[in-house]
């Protein structure tokens, strides 16, 4: 049986009481106004009023799905656990498409089709789409203004700022039926990304000359957490009394090719861990260091128990 193209999954969040379900629905009625085949919409939906709920699924009624879940956990934890529910209801996607709440797609309907054959047309782990505004591209990669005339492959250590993005169904499976790792309670999620391609032996792609339009923090930024404390620290904002520093000093980190937060220089990773073209020596390694270190066991975290209502 062939597998679905693409799951989109729009995440929203009401923990900070500014739910804009107007602008919602304009998103999410560009997206359902693309022409492409074979994809799945779903609402990721974390702390919002019925209000807006009843407002979204009297509109969309069954065009699109639903996971609604109550309780404050983050966006990482949210869209991990909205993917899982999906595969779990339709089955494995060839990819799965992070979209914020902030990004509308306006009246370029061809924009899952560009993503999709961009994606499909090399060894992508991880496809970004540009935003208006906000992508670190400065910071991360020297880069000034937008990727243009060709798309941008990052290299290992290297990042962006996560907007609109496609994640392979490798690295889903590989990482225990999670994607995006869920030890952060705020920032820093990303410059773990261009390790999670490596460890499943795939890259990381900008593509080229397709900017979408970004209202930033519309719904608030890392609603319903506090990152102005020690929490918020960018170098240490992890769950459960875990240290980053303590993980990052462990030798394992650095033999297995794994890196955090260079842009700051926290840890560089291993140069003697990856081949001239920028593949991993030691994939299983790697991804063994990610799958135990950069997401939760269930004793801290366990999805299964998560409260929610999916609506298929």
């Amino acid at each position: 049986m062939e597998k679905n193209k693409l799951l989109v999954v729009y995440n929203i969040c009401g923990f900070s009481k500014r739910e804009p379900v107007d602008w919602y629905i304009d998103c999410l009625n560009n997206i359902l106004n693309q022409d492409f085949e074979d994809y799945r919409l779903v609402v990721s939906s974390c702390g919002n009023s019925m209000t807006t709920i009843k407002k979204l699924t009297s509109t969309f009624g069954n065009k699109i799905s639903y996971n609604f879940i109550p309780d404050r956990i983050t966006v990482n934890m949210s869209f991990n656990h909205t993917v899982r529910e999906c595969v779990r209801e339709f089955g494995e996607f060839e990819g799965y498409m992070y979209i914020d709440s902030g990004i509308n797609f306006r009246d370029d309907n061809t924009v899952l089709q560009q993503a999709y054959d961009l994606y499909k047309s090399d060894n992508y782990g991880i496809l970004t789409i540009q935003a208006s505004n906000d992508n670190g591209f400065k910071g991360w990669l020297g880069l000034d203004g937008f990727v243009e005339n060709e798309d941008f492959i990052i290299p290992v250590g290297a990042a962006c700022n996560l907007h609109t993005q496609i994640f392979s169904n490798e690295i889903f499976k590989a990482f225990d039926s999670k994607i995006i790792p869920d030890i952060f309670v705020a920032y820093c999620t990303e410059s773990v990304f261009s390790f999670l391609a490596a460890a499943v032996n795939q890259k990381w792609v900008i593509k080229k000359d397709l900017i979408l339009e970004h209202l930033k923090s519309i719904d608030g930024a890392t609603s319903g957490f506090d990152h102005t404390g020690p929490k918020g620290d960018s170098k240490n904002n992890l769950f459960g009394g875990l240290d980053i520093y303590k993980i990052c000093e462990d030798p394992e980190a650095y033999a297995s090719g794994f890196g955090y937060e260079e842009c700051q220089g926290v840890l560089p990773h291993n140069k003697e861990a990856y081949n001239e073209d920028g593949t991993a020596k030691y994939p299983e390694r790697l991804r063994e260091f990610i799958r135990t270190r950069m997401f939760l066991d269930n004793e801290r975290f366990d999805y299964s128990k998560v409260v929610n209502r999916f609506v298929k």
